[in-house]
């Protein structure tokens, strides 16, 4: 799987009300927008990256991102996937949550073998399948339109539907974690000085 093949979606729609109602990708982890850090550990594995954005896509443009609006806003993060489609081109989809700012640089290219077999690949960390992280052909991609325009929601329902496997990613559990309250915020903050790690996205 090449690197061009790959487009990847960063879900943008979460709302933060457990961080003061920001948008929550937009909330400043050590200075920059946590959906920065997102996107810099994103971008060198794969040709090209939309955020998918529930609220106003304004702040998003003016961070230089290709933004897709999700045109199924309330319908959670299938909504923003399925909008985001009508715009690759790609082959591959990597879907990616955009409050989840530590993402494994070797991600496409761990879960790049499953899903060149099954067509779908997520990841799991321990006993837990990482349901928001999926590498995807344009074929399964179809179908989970399709399963969303019949009245589905649930990212997990449609994991088990098509019986989903999963790729074993317990050694960087890390990497799956995601910011949803102050007390988040603060731990993503202690993690990133702890390995004086500094995102290399220039443009937030």
């Amino acid at each position: 799987m090449r690197t061009q093949d790959v487009t990847a979606v960063v879900l943008c729609g979460g709302a933060g009300t457990r961080l003061g109602s920001e948008d929550k990708t937009l909330v400043t982890l050590a200075g920059r927008p946590l959906v920065g850090y997102t996107v810099a550990a994103l971008r060198p594995q794969v040709g090209r990256l939309i955020v998918s954005c529930g609220r106003d896509p304004g702040p998003y443009r003016s961070l230089g991102y290709e933004v897709v609006a999700d045109a199924h806003p309330g319908e959670g993060p299938l909504g923003g996937i399925v909008s985001a489609l009508a715009a690759v081109e790609s082959d591959w989809i990597l879907v990616h949550p955009g409050d989840t700012p530590f993402p494994d640089d070797g991600l496409v290219a761990r879960l790049g073998p499953l899903a060149d077999a099954r067509g779908l690949a997520v990841p799991r960390s321990g006993d837990q399948r990482q349901h928001l992280v999926q590498l995807l052909s344009r074929d399964m991609a179809h179908g989970l339109a399709t399963f969303f325009e019949a009245g589905g929601r649930a990212v997990r329902a449609w994991l088990d539907e098509v019986r989903a496997e999963t790729v074993d990613m317990s050694d960087v559990a890390a990497s799956f974690f995601n910011v949803n309250t102050p007390a988040d915020l603060a731990e993503a903050e202690r993690r990133l000085q702890a390995t004086g790690g500094e995102s290399s996205d220039t443009r937030s």
